[in-house]
């Protein structure tokens, strides 16, 4: 028995059904999982699967009810799993932990939504609000270890809960450059679309990969399609021009995706000439790190999670005058060539990251 419970000591639980950060994180992260010996990993795919190796795959939900579905994975199947594996310690890669598993248990927090939901209740839905409710019952309860990627968010923690928690600052894992060439075959025809929009040489390329949900603050550079046309500057967005309800802005600033997959994405981020984000609320803002792998600038909205994750990057305040007072500044680098390359402020290695997580 005792011989058992050392080759099977961890019990890994990556959630990875949604896109953006959570996928991102396992994606990162999945080469090592597959190669630990000792660890049992509970993960989603597009069939169900246990491998010999401890490897537990699950259906991915369908959209209308994967909280429910979630919430028995969490609550109860890893109750089951541990009841009959007897890990030593359950990981959540993920913001709860597990309230009927009485053994030592870690989480990696990366949603600080939680906490706005908890501030404004219903502002952000009433499911979110359930679901920050249910959060903070869950680590009064269980009082969990807690990981988190950057020192704002372990200091947004320690504010809200003002209580003797266990948090940890361990980064976040980012693959190294990917370099994608024009005649990789997976993005042939993207990277002729790509090459034919900015043919012209005049313009100045900014990305700015989110999916478009309030908090994104897409609006904010909508308002400002009259100082891109003037600077002649195109931003690149990553979501469908059918999604915005009300179009009353010069769209032939923006370019329009959908569906970009990873080496697609990176084909831009080494094309462009600068990140630009704009997002209000971030406990991360994954763009940031990633484009420092391409040793790209970044023009970034003055929040505090900007500065907790990434250096010598061009600010703005939230407004027109401000944006246009950086962008010119960034236009004058250019041509100087001396621009601001951003930098990782947290750690990135997945190694390293990896063996903070199952410490």
């Amino acid at each position: 028995m005792n011989q058992y419970k050392k080759k099977n000591n961890m019990l890994l639980v990556s959630f990875n059904m949604y896109k953006g950060g959570s996928l991102t994180i396992y994606d990162n992260l999945k080469p090592l999982i597959l190669n630990k010996k000792n660890l049992i990993n509970i993960t989603f795919g597009r069939k169900y699967k246990i491998s010999k190796n401890n490897k537990i795959k699950l259906l991915y939900p369908i959209k209308y009810f994967n909280l429910f579905y979630r919430l028995f994975i969490e609550q109860v199947l890893v109750l089951i799993v541990a009841f009959i594996k007897r890990p030593q310690k359950v990981i959540m890669l993920g913001n709860f932990p597990c309230i009927l598993f009485g053994g030592s248990q870690k989480i990696f927090f990366h949603n600080l939504l939680y906490l706005k939901s908890l501030k404004f209740p219903l502002k952000y839905g009433i499911k979110l609000t359930l679901e920050s409710l249910f959060w903070k019952l869950s680590i009064n309860l269980i009082k969990p270890d807690i990981c988190v990627q950057t020192d704002y968010v372990k200091k947004s923690l320690e504010n809200y809960f003002k209580e003797d928690l266990t948090i940890k600052t361990i980064g976040c894992p980012i693959k190294n450059k990917i370099r994608v060439s024009k005649k990789c075959e997976k993005i042939k025809d993207f990277s002729k679309t790509f090459s034919n929009i900015i043919s012209d040489n005049e313009n100045i390329h900014f990305i700015y990969p989110a999916a478009y949900y309030p908090h994104k603050n897409h609006k904010f550079l909508f308002e400002s399609a009259d100082l891109f046309k003037k600077e002649k500057i195109k931003i690149h967005l990553t979501f469908s021009q059918n999604h915005i309800q009300k179009n009353d802005f010069d769209s032939r600033c923006f370019v329009f995706y959908e569906h970009l997959n990873e080496l697609e994405i990176n084909y831009l981020y080494s094309k462009v000439d600068a990140l630009i984000y704009t997002s209000l609320s971030e406990s991360l803002g994954m763009p940031l790190l990633e484009i420092t792998k391409h040793k790209k600038p970044v023009i970034a909205i003055d929040m505090n999670y900007v500065e907790s994750a990434i250096k010598n990057f061009y600010l703005f305040k939230p407004s027109q005058k401000s944006l246009a007072k950086t962008i010119k500044s960034f236009k004058t680098d250019i041509f100087a060539k001396k621009l601001k390359i951003a930098r990782s402020n947290i750690n990135t290695n997945p190694s390293i990251f990896f063996e903070e997580l199952l410490s």
